[in-house]
């Protein structure tokens, strides 16, 4: 390609270019606009399928991925620039970067439905993702978009499964063993959390089933770098697929170096501990490109509250990264703060001090949001709670602001969600800073939308009455000249001269 765009300043991703045909990012100097992947690629009409581009067997059949070709430039992507042109007043001659990285091996993390086949005789069973619209169950072995170790502990999961009878759930009777897996790998060590969804109300209902594959998969740790074995249990109804409730999990296996079963990962030098019940993103190398950006917008020493915090990733990245006098992360999951705090116990002592946990709903926390510098949210695919938003665009939190200015910065993973608070934070005052897309699920039509907003503080009329009134109000025992108008001292005149004349009659009578 012949054309590249930087994707941030070389402060923030050391000089890192992005190809605008395939998305293949790489580093250099700002004069090497030629994509290393790319150019060789076109040399060769036998070099595969076009970079960008997802030659995927399950493509169709699968409900992961709805896009084949130019994935990482999804077509919502045009849906932001035009809405960040008309809707919030963007430059039309600024773009709007769209940052892609990997197209395939990027998921990390994959919940996995199990079911019965559709032509089982009630012993075959299926790992996989649903078919759109519908509750079957499609296999996908060699997925493309998979890190390889999740492909290989599906194909191994598969076949102890049928060589121990174990029997998929099954959604008509509510029968079966195994619902759900969880897979997730480590970037740095390719080691695996792997976590079994078990359909049962008590851990002693899935004696000796559970046990016995346990084993067998352990046994086997090796051929899948296993760290841990996690089971969970879930016996609802519906369509979820992870217990919040710590009592419903119990750590199985783990390796002697690996005893809280949690699944370390490096985030901008942060230690981070990902419990399996907890919040975590599926491409953390896409993740990890947007933590820089929305570093770069954090001023040092800034105070700052992070709203849907999970385990804390942002704000304690944040920490570490800027040097914050203090970090406050809400999240509704209780169970997210064993994550938060093992985390925190990684930084360095004088840091630890500067940063706490509420498990509370962000609802409840609105308190916090005018006397820091900066707020964070990465809300769920519905947006922000419709109390929060009203908090934020109510007229009297620009006066209520106990700092001259407070930035926004706001992670969005439901598009039409942000389409609509962006809007009533625009009308409300808020400025745009920055705005951009990353894809985070390349194959599908679907972007993280990062937008910064800035709220200059603001005095309430009525303070400014009162305190004109008070700077003006006369000294005790001091006259006051009260000017009156022509009519007003006309009157005045006339009940002075009637008061006279009344008078002098009563001295004459006397």
């Amino acid at each position: 390609c012949n054309t590249a765009f930087m994707i941030g300043a070389a402060d923030v991703v050391g000089h890192a270019l992005q190809c605008a045909k395939c998305g293949h990012s790489w580093t250099g100097d700002q004069s090497s606009v030629f994509c290393p992947v790319s150019s060789s690629a076109e040399k060769s009409s036998e070099s595969g399928p076009p970079l960008g581009s997802i030659d995927c067997m399950h493509f169709s059949k699968c409900s992961g991925c709805s896009l084949s070709k130019n994935v990482n430039t999804p077509p919502v992507a045009v849906e932001l620039q035009e809405f960040g042109q008309k809707r919030l007043a963007i430059d039309r001659n600024m773009r709007i970067p769209i940052i892609c990285g990997n197209v395939e091996r990027w998921r990390t993390h994959a919940k996995l439905a199990v079911r019965l086949s559709s032509t089982s005789s009630g012993r075959n069973l299926e790992i996989g993702l649903f078919e759109e619209k519908s509750h079957k169950v499609v296999p996908i072995p060699n997925c493309k978009v998979h890190h390889p170790a999740i492909n290989t502990v599906i194909d191994i999961l598969k076949e102890e499964a049928l060589s121990w009878n174990i029997v998929a759930y099954d959604e008509r009777t509510l029968s079966g063993m195994l619902r759900y897996v969880q897979v997730s790998v480590e970037r740095s060590s390719g080691r695996v959390i792997l976590a079994l969804v078990w359909n049962a109300e008590q851990f002693k209902y899935t004696a000796p089933d559970a046990p016995r594959l346990i084993k067998a998969l352990w046994s086997r740790r090796d051929e899948m770098s296993l760290a841990a074995i996690w089971l969970t249990l879930n016996h609802s109804v519906g369509n979820t697929v992870l217990s919040l409730d710590k009592a419903k999990w119990k750590l199985a296996r783990a390796d002697q170096d690996r005893q809280s079963g949690h699944c370390m990962e490096s985030v901008l030098g942060l230690q981070v501990s990902f419990a399996p019940y907890a919040f975590r993103q599926a491409n953390l190398d896409a993740f990890e490109t947007l933590l820089r950006r929305v570093a770069n917008m954090v001023p040092k020493g800034s105070d700052v509250v992070e709203l849907f915090a999970g385990v804390g990733v942002i704000g304690l990245a944040l920490l570490r990264e800027r040097v914050l006098n203090s970090v406050t992360c809400t999240e509704l999951n209780r169970l997210a703060e064993d994550g938060f705090q093992a985390t925190k116990n990684k930084l360095p002592i004088e840091l630890q001090s500067r940063a706490r946990f509420l498990a509370a709903s962000s609802s409840t926390c609105l308190n916090l949001l005018g006397s820091c510098d900066v707020i964070v949210v990465d809300p769920p695919r519905a947006g922000l709670e419709e109390s929060v938003l009203n908090y934020l665009t109510d007229e009297g939190f620009k006066h209520r602001l106990s700092r001259q200015k407070v930035r926004l910065i706001y992670i969005s993973c439901g598009f039409s969600a942000f389409q609509r608070d962006s809007q009533k934070l625009v009308s409300a005052g808020w400025v745009v800073k920055l705005l951009e897309g990353h894809v985070f699920f390349p194959g599908s039509n679907h972007i993280e939308t990062l937008g910064v907003f800035d709220l200059e503080k603001t005095t309430d009329p009525v303070d400014v009455f009162l305190q004109q009134k008070k700077n003006h109000a006369p000294l005790s025992g001091s006259s006051v000249h009260v000017p009156r108008t022509q009519t007003h001292s006309k009157k005045a005149r006339t009940r002075k001269s009637k008061s006279d004349s009344r008078g002098k009659r009563k001295v004459s009578a006397h």
